[in-house]
């Protein structure tokens, strides 16, 4: 085994730098703790200026506060006083009040006295109502009958009155008769003449062809007059085709129609036909007639080729018609 030769420079040295490594740890260690302890105090710090800074805010907003309630505090010292003011008023007025309801309460016994005289004279005018309402009461029995009594009269107006319309509808029927009948009376006066002036020359009325009766009817224009059904009408129509008929010589007879209707009468024409017997015409258009009793007028009409006939506002149908030669 061989001797080792140990220095004690070197022993030392390594004590010395273990030491130092030792120191140097402990010191970083320490630093560490130190950053720490600082780290901790600067944000007690931080922490502690907010609270400073919370705290002046607080003081600021706790003498706004304050402020404040000064000025309500003033706001209502100065309600206070208009308080008592208007206390002080409504004393008065209440004061005033009370003298109003005194002289509220004489008055109201005086109204009270003339409420009990005022109700006497409703009595009193009850009792004249009363006496008024039979006596009303009378006069509108009185006026029932009287009302009674004018509606019978009326009624017996009306009845006259219808009865007069009917009298006045009646005289109008017969002077239009009348008038038919001065007119027909007429037309056979000019005939008579006709025939006494046609019998003074020696020439004689005749019965003429079918054809011929066409060529007259075609050659004449009394068609072509304005009827009026006063001054012109069914009856101067047949009048004048029968004497302008007469002129030449040829016979021709008048037809008086009836009809349902009272008031409705027509006066026509007629040729007795040689070769086609009797032929009934329409003195205003010319147009032939299919006469016949039972049928109705207008459809018994014949109207040349495109026209048409209207039918009547009235009853046209044919009773009974008379041939006038």
């Amino acid at each position: 085994m061989k001797n080792r030769n140990y220095r004690p420079g070197f022993v030392i040295s390594l004590v010395l730098a273990l030491a130092c490594i030792i120191a140097s740890v402990t010191f970083y260690t320490q630093l560490s703790s130190t950053k720490s302890s600082l780290a901790l105090t600067e944000s007690d710090l931080n922490t502690t200026k907010t609270e400073l800074t919370t705290s002046q805010n607080n003081l600021n907003t706790t003498q706004g506060q304050l402020l404040t309630t000064q000025n309500d505090l003033s706001s209502t010292k100065s309600n206070l006083a208009t308080t008592q003011n208007q206390l002080t008023t409504t004393q008065s007025q209440l004061s005033s009040t009370q003298n109003d309801l005194s002289a509220t309460k004489t008055n109201l016994t005086t109204t009270q006295n003339q409420l009990a005289t005022t109700q006497n004279s409703l009595a009193a005018t009850q009792k004249d109502l009363t006496a008024a309402q039979a006596q009303a009461t009378t006069l509108q029995t009185s006026l029932t009958a009287a009302q009674t009594q004018a509606a019978t009269l009326q009624t017996s107006l009306t009845a006259a009155q219808t009865q007069a319309a009917t009298l006045q509808t009646s005289l109008t029927a017969v002077q239009t008769q009348a008038a038919t009948l001065q007119t027909s009376l007429t037309a056979t006066n000019s005939r008579v003449t006709a025939l006494q002036s046609q019998l003074s020359s020696g020439h004689i009325l005749g019965d003429t062809t079918y054809a011929a009766m066409l060529t007259f009817l075609a050659s004449d224009k009394t068609d072509l007059n304005t009827y009026n059904v006063n001054t012109y009408n069914c009856v101067n129509f047949s009048a004048d085709v029968i004497a302008n008929a007469a002129k030449q010589y040829i016979r021709c007879a008048l037809i008086s129609i009836d009809m349902n209707n009272a008031d409705a009468g027509h006066d026509i024409v007629a040729f007795n036909t040689t070769d086609k017997g009797m032929v009934y015409i329409e003195p205003q258009n010319d147009c032939i007639v299919n006469l016949k009793v039972g049928g109705r007028y207008y459809q018994e009409e014949v109207p040349p080729s495109g026209y048409h006939i209207n039918p009547p506002s009235y009853d046209d149908t044919v009773s009974r018609f008379v041939v006038i030669w």
